[in-house]
């Protein structure tokens, strides 16, 4: 949508649909806690609220001053190695540890707020915390605020700004506009760039490259995330805390060639309608949903023995309470798309090792693909599934080019392609980084589908 056909917030006869759609929302999306005087299974069990029972090493590299100790999931504790000011432990949470982390807050009935008042009970400090505002309806366009900025347009207190768009080598394509404001070393940082491309980059999928998506970050360092965490605690909402950010440090201005003061200018329109809807901007907690391991972890370790205690029950008294709760149980529609979910994870994960090769079918591998590539692109998968889904791929992998006899350029160029993808893939493994192993694997999954679909003569079953 361009700038001009955006509807004129102004117009109050006309009903905001988009209000009622949430296009603005706001999010946490980093938060580093620098905690003294506490053990990690404090920090865990009063601050987080989450059983150190659950936690396990992290084999991640650490950050700048400080080792990685360990973790659940992508919410990590790390532990300072003597270098730093604050000498303790670091909780470090970035924006996929956020949403991890959200379930929780959801399972304590408690939000970001109560869990900041919560953490100011302890000797803490805030190095960092991040707010990110989603833009679904697209006010402006990247491009166009990076060329009113070099035009002199952009009424700003920070000094730095940096615009760049970032392209496909290959193809020349363009992978999306990024416009910086401030430096990334000072107490606020911000950044909007177009979250579209970004998460089509990422998941090699052009399709979301036509969604409505732009990102706008506002990073906050030291004592700027200390007054940040103090104002959400008071105000109980963002809005707060981002309006007069943004209304002192940026804005874009109609350029008015009679008056050399900048800060006279009439505020650009597109501009205004963002600032304005900003008043009705709301915290959102977007839990990340459990997948079937994880489930499947959870039922064995705290709800398993609660079973076995009214199985036991029931043999004594002859009853059959457990059953009766069980089948008297109601499920909606959320329970409903759980184990939709959780048997598509189920077929990927459980699928039995292939002893014996060449009584796999082709069918078979075009589904175990697609099935894998759904659960890439729409679960969090923790180190061991990966890991699990890397060897499964290599078996996958070289069946298909045992049995390929056209050996065509095509054929030739992706099996060597995909075995470099291989062999870097066990290095990042190695390395753990677990976030580009996810996206290789993604990448590379789908390289293999889109071969065999292309040369098989079979007829492929969906």
């Amino acid at each position: 949508m361009s700038e001009a056909k955006l509807t004129p917030i102004t117009n109050r006869g006309v009903e905001r649909t988009e209000t009622k759609k949430e296009y603005l929302t706001a999010c946490i999306d980093w938060v580093q806690i620098t905690v003294k005087n506490a053990t990690p299974e404090t920090i865990c069990e009063e601050i987080l609220g989450i059983k150190y029972d659950i936690m396990r090493e992290d084999l991640r590299a650490g950050i700048q001053g400080a080792r990685s100790v360990c973790s659940h999931g992508d919410i990590r504790i790390l532990e300072h190695t003597g270098q730093n000011e604050y000498i303790g432990h670091q909780l470090l949470m970035a924006g996929k540890g956020c949403r991890e982390f959200e379930n929780h807050l959801v399972a304590q009935g408690i939000d970001w707020f109560q869990f900041f008042e919560r953490a100011l009970k302890f000797d803490i400090n805030f190095p960092r915390i991040d707010l990110a505002i989603d833009d679904r309806k697209t006010y402006f366009k990247i491009a166009t605020l990076r060329t009113m900025a070099k035009k002199g347009q952009c009424v700003t207190r920070l000094r730095l700004g940096v615009g760049h768009d970032s392209f496909d080598l290959s193809e020349g394509d363009g992978l999306g506009d990024t416009i910086d404001f401030g430096s990334r070393s000072s107490e606020l940082f911000v950044t909007f760039y177009e979250k579209n491309h970004e998460q089509a980059t990422k998941f090699g999928n052009d399709e979301k490259r036509k969604e409505r998506w732009n990102r706008y970050e506002l990073k906050f360092r030291q004592k700027k995330a200390v007054l940040v965490v103090q104002e959400l605690i008071k105000s109980r909402d963002v809005y707060s805390v981002v309006m007069p950010i943004l209304n002192e440090k940026i804005r874009f201005a109609v350029k008015d060639s009679a008056d050399s003061n900048k800060r006279r200018w009439k505020t650009w329109q597109p501009w205004g309608w963002f600032m304005q809807d900003i008043s009705k901007l709301q915290l959102k907690m977007e839990p990340m949903e459990r997948n079937y391991p994880e489930f499947y972890a959870w039922l064995e370790k705290y709800i398993a023995p609660s079973l076995k205690v009214m199985q036991e029950i029931d043999r004594i008294t002859g009853e059959r309470n457990l059953q009766r709760l069980i089948d008297e149980s109601v499920l909606d529609r959320k329970h409903e798309d759980m184990i939709e979910r959780f048997i598509r994870q189920y077929e990927v994960f459980n699928t039995q090792d292939r002893l014996a090769l060449n009584t796999k079918t082709m069918n078979e591998d075009v589904i175990y693909l697609r099935n894998a590539i759904h659960l890439l692109e729409n679960t969090e998968l923790l180190p061991s599934e990966l890991s699990m889904m890397c060897r499964r791929f290599y078996f996958v992998f070289h069946d298909y080019f045992m049995k390929e006899q056209r050996k065509t350029k095509e054929v030739m160029e992706t099996e060597r392609h995909l075995n470099k993808m291989s062999q870097a893939i066990v290095h990042h493994m190695l390395d753990n980084n677990w976030g580009v192993v996810k996206d290789q694997l993604f990448a590379s999954f789908r390289a293999l589908l889109a071969l065999i679909e292309r040369n098989s003569r079979l007829e492929i079953v969906g």
